[in-house]
């Protein structure tokens, strides 16, 4: 078809996998569009440590079994929730303003 109309330019578009594009709540979520060209990485710690975990589980268990891992995990993880916090405080829905509010801390999880 490019040769046949001798086109200058050929522009490809692909829509999301598993047809999520029909579904409202993912098609225009307001939250998506604040993620929109973000990339969410954290900076790698003093010998990266977590390197060799693979999910928050194993972070998890390895925080659990030696817990002086706790504070180089959130020192890692701390820019990446600012900006996150930064990129939601700057959306609208209906003219009213996204509130964030931060990160639980351990002894409210523990009365949980």
């Amino acid at each position: 078809m490019f040769k046949d109309l001798n086109l200058d330019m050929v522009i490809l578009a692909r829509c999301a996998p598993g047809n999520s594009w029909v579904n409202p709540a993912e098609r225009m979520s307001i939250l998506n569009l604040g993620l929109q060209n973000c990339a969410l990485e954290r900076h790698a710690t003093e010998d990266d440590k977590f390197r060799s975990h693979n999910s928050m589980s194993a972070i998890r268990t390895a925080i659990a079994a030696k817990p002086e891992l706790k504070e180089p995990w959130v020192s890692s993880v701390q820019p990446v929730q600012q900006l996150i916090v930064k990129r939601f405080e700057r959306l609208k829905l209906k003219d009213v303003p996204f509130e964030t509010i931060p990160p639980v801390t351990d002894d409210k999880i523990d009365v949980l």
